[in-house]
């Protein structure tokens, strides 16, 4: 049974039909093949297309799960951690699925998802302990992160570059580590200058560069003090160099805001579209926005969707306003995932169910 199927409404006694839904959102039910492995329903809290026909899926049913979905609706596990662990956002790199696990025994799990081989990186390798993270593919077989923890006022991250290797062979280089603390006399503004100034990272987007055959990514991350802008930081893997760079990012950023595109990073601020690539002078508003809410892409289309659900074309101008029924008005809930079984996903914790296939009628 889907979200929207009222078309007609009466209102003082008068009868009037609206105008049909252009969107369905068709819940997610999902059935674990092993049903001993957990005694509580199992809630999805991501999923990843990882190539034709095989999703990584995560979440939570007392303890952490991840699952491998090769059939619709039908989750196998591979890997369980107990509740005091969370789960960052996962990246695919064309053969791996890297995701990472937050708490006190972090690591990071590299899984192919044709083999079911896992490695995992772990504290026994060189990982530091961490509750907040950041990733991005550089090429097969490699990731470069960014990770942290601690408070406001005793915090530390580091950058580091994580390599496999056959048979089963693994290689951790921290190349950087952000540990001092703001001084009390000096403006936040010129201490965030300094790249040793520890940080919160937020997102990473990486490229190629064909010239050099080297990589860069940049960082998009949360600098401690009261700063409205965050400058972001270029790192290129291959030589561990890492540098502040003016491109920055507004204090109330959410990984989960933040839309990926050609090696470059969007959401909305507000004022319109903003934009960070690797080779950004600034991340600057790309375009005007028809109101607040979440931006991604998808088949073609640049899609804003908070009370309302403005879709258009990419490139194009205007945009549309779909005829639609939220599952949810927590405009900042909501959370988009793209499967390889449902297409487009949509999540808000505070529904009915928590996770939706999105369908667009009209297509």
């Amino acid at each position: 049974m889907s979200v929207n199927q009222t078309i007609s409404s009466t209102k003082n006694g008068v009868y009037t039909t609206l105008k049909p839904p252009e969107i369905d959102f068709v819940p997610i039910i999902l059935e674990q093949k092993d049903r001993n492995t957990s005694a509580k329903p199992f809630e999805m809290s991501g999923v990843m297309s990882c190539g034709k026909g095989v999703d990584l899926v995560w979440g939570a049913s007392g303890s952490k799960e991840v699952f491998l979905m090769e059939t619709k609706g039908q989750l196998r596990k591979i890997f369980e951690a107990d509740n005091r662990h969370g789960f960052g956002l996962a990246v695919f790199d064309g053969q791996y699925a890297w995701l990472p696990v937050t708490g006190p025994e972090s690591r990071v799990l590299a899984i192919n998802p044709m083999t079911d081989e896992i490695v995992q990186f772990t504290s026994e390798d060189g990982l530091p302990v961490f509750q907040f993270v950041a990733l991005a593919s550089i090429g097969v077989g490699r990731l470069c992160l960014s990770a942290g923890f601690g408070k406001q006022t005793d915090r530390r991250a580091f950058i580091a570059v994580l390599e496999l290797s056959n048979p089963r062979g693994k290689e951790i280089r921290i190349i950087h580590e952000a540990t001092q603390q703001l001084m009390p006399n000096t403006p936040p503004s010129i201490q965030h200058l300094d790249p040793r100034i520890s940080y919160v990272p937020k997102f990473m987007i990486s490229s190629l560069d064909e010239t050099e055959q080297s990589w860069m990514v940049v960082l998009g991350r949360i600098m401690p003090g009261s700063s409205l802008y965050n400058p972001s930081l270029l790192i290129k893997p291959d030589t561990a160099s890492v540098e502040v760079i003016d491109p920055h990012v507004e204090t109330d950023i959410a990984p989960q805001n933040v839309a990926f595109k050609e090696h470059a990073a969007y959401w909305n601020n507000g004022m319109g579209l903003r934009c960070l690539r690797t080779d950004s002078k600034n991340s600057e508003v790309v375009r005007v926005l028809p109101g607040e809410g979440r931006v991604m892409f998808y088949n073609g289309r640049l899609h804003v969707v908070g009370i309302d659900w403005w879709i258009v074309d990419e490139g194009e101008n205007p945009f549309r306003k779909l005829s639609v029924k939220m599952p949810s008005r927590r405009v900042y809930s909501f959370q988009f995932f793209v499967s390889s079984h449902y297409g487009l996903v949509f999540r808000a914790e505070d529904s009915l169910y928590k996770n939706y296939q999105v369908v667009f009628l009209n297509e």
